[in-house]
């Protein structure tokens, strides 16, 4: 009877096998390393591990660098085109399937973004205690023979060039 030996070269070993030095791989250098232009394979000789290991770890994460820096790039535009399909696809069928709370929330949603866009608020503000608040550090002020009218001497001196 003949000994058989195992290779246990991860390399060579079938792609669905599961890889011992997986664990090797700490994810967020591998993500650094890859983000920063380095190959699976550089990145693999770096942990000690297998390419296939280094990157079915990091398909998860980020599938293809070359697409995160095409939507940096872009990402306004296809943020534009993803809105502008996903504002086509809602009709008057697909609001009146949707549940009352998804319904409210998308409202909700659509209104804070026009208020955003046309430079409204988009949010209540309670002017009472904003005035308040000021009213107190103006007395504070005061209190302290400070005029909060004016400016400190040396913020007139800066102002003036001197």
């Amino acid at each position: 009877m003949t000994k058989q030996t195992v290779n246990t070269d991860s390399e060579n070993l079938p792609q669905d096998f599961p890889d011992i030095n997986r664990s090797k791989i700490d994810l967020e250098k591998a993500i650094d390393y890859r983000l920063k232009g380095l190959t699976y394979q550089d990145i693999a000789d770096i942990f000690g591990c297998a390419k296939q290991s280094v990157h079915e770890r990091l398909q998860k994460v980020i599938p293809n660098v070359e697409d995160v820096a095409a939507y940096d790039k872009h990402k306004a535009k296809v943020l534009s085109a993803k809105e502008l399909l996903i504002l086509n696809n809602l009709t008057i069928d697909s609001i009146k399937k949707a549940p009352l709370a998804a319904q409210a929330t998308a409202y909700g949603i659509l209104f804070d973004k026009r208020q955003l866009h046309e430079g409204k608020a988009t949010a209540n503000v309670a002017h009472a205690d904003i005035t308040r608040d000021l009213q107190e550090i103006l007395t504070e002020l005061r209190n302290r023979g400070l005029n909060p009218v004016q400016p400190e001497p040396y913020l007139k001196n800066r102002n003036e060039g001197g």
